[in-house]
């Protein structure tokens, strides 16, 4: 009985996990941008800056590169104000659910509150941007879920928010994340302890990756707040890419 109900359980998330991959087939239409610098220049210029920075170039080149080389790990440092988390999680993550490249992705941030901010900023732009709207309808909010840790777009893609140290398990109940990005992971309360740098890392190397699949990206970008945090201990941790900009 036990074992049956286990296979029936099993069956069930399978399920899930096909409908979320079905309804998330991406688009193709070649009247849309073909890459992720064609679209923020058109749909999201108000938000991103006009320099032309090596980090910019380099966002807008990875994250075309994401979409075709799946379980990538990459871990970026750079300076605060260079406008990381404009370009490369609020965008980046409005550019996946309006491609339909991912199922779900799972945004992280330092504190609950951030996360929420982070995704409150990517409902705004579902709800009054008229003309992202007009070209990519199946990501014109609300959708079926619209709240601050969570939402659905009509197209089926979703989004999560989760704050450092989260509750991950219970967010993966559909379907895995395809995409995992991870912005500013810790402040300034979070490096002052070692107690609290050791276990903000584990948390990131056990819960958060064994969240995803073999097939997962995972983008992190933050400061440099201290030599053992985790922006800095992922820059030589084996799996992981490091990047360094010293500037924007």
């Amino acid at each position: 009985m036990i074992t049956a109900l286990k296979k029936a359980r099993k069956t069930l998330a399978e399920i899930r996990t096909a409908l979320a991959v079905k309804r998330s087939k991406p688009i193709q239409d070649d009247s849309l941008p073909k890459t992720f610098a064609e679209f923020g220049q058109r749909f999201l210029k108000h938000r991103l800056p006009d320099s032309d920075s090596a980090l910019h170039r380099w966002i807008d080149e990875k994250v075309d590169d994401l979409r075709e080389h799946r379980g990538q790990k990459v871990c970026v440092i750079a300076p605060r104000g260079s406008a990381k988390t404009t370009r490369g999680t609020i965008c980046h993550a409005l550019y996946a659910a309006a491609r339909q490249s991912e199922s779900f992705i799972l945004i992280i941030s330092d504190t609950a509150g951030q996360a929420k901010d982070l995704l409150g900023n990517i409902r705004y732009e579902a709800e009054a941007n008229e003309d992202l709207r007009k070209a990519y309808p199946g990501i014109a909010g609300p959708g079926p879920v619209w709240r601050d840790t969570d939402i659905q777009f009509p197209n089926g893609v979703m989004i999560g928010a989760l704050g450092t140290g989260g509750k991950i398990r219970g967010r993966i109940k559909q379907c895995r994340p395809g995409l995992i990005i991870g912005d500013d992971l810790q402040n300034l309360d979070h490096i002052t302890s070692e107690v609290k740098r050791v276990r903000s890392l584990k948390w990131l190397t056990q819960d958060v990756e064994y969240a995803g699949e073999p097939q997962t990206n995972f983008l992190l970008f933050g400061t440099a707040l201290h030599r053992e945090c985790i922006v800095c201990q992922l820059q030589t941790q084996a799996g992981w890419a490091g990047l360094l900009f010293r500037g924007i």
